[in-house]
């Protein structure tokens, strides 16, 4: 059996673990957000293609690029094909 002053020290152990986690994450959100504002003051005649990778990761993807994404159909040959028919 584990003894009480041993229960304190796991606990905060555990503590300090999540909470320097946490000062990471929101460390690692911070500095990205002044990378972008400082990337967009370095190219202030950049047209919006020329920061479209910075962006995508803020705004996602814009709906032309999605729309030209290739896609199949249910009717297409490849679903209808009687050979991928599962026997149980």
């Amino acid at each position: 059996m584990m003894s009480t002053g041993l229960n304190l020290v796991m606990t905060v152990i555990g503590f300090a673990v999540s909470t320097m986690f946490i000062v990471f994450v929101c460390t690692r959100l911070i500095c990205a957000r002044i990378q972008l504002r400082a990337s967009r003051r370095a190219f202030p005649t950049a047209s919006r293609s020329d920061l479209s990778v910075l962006e995508r990761g803020i705004h996602g993807l814009e709906p032309v690029i999605v729309a030209s994404f290739p896609t199949k159909k249910f009717g297409d040959q490849y679903f209808s094909s009687g050979q991928d028919i599962q026997i149980n």
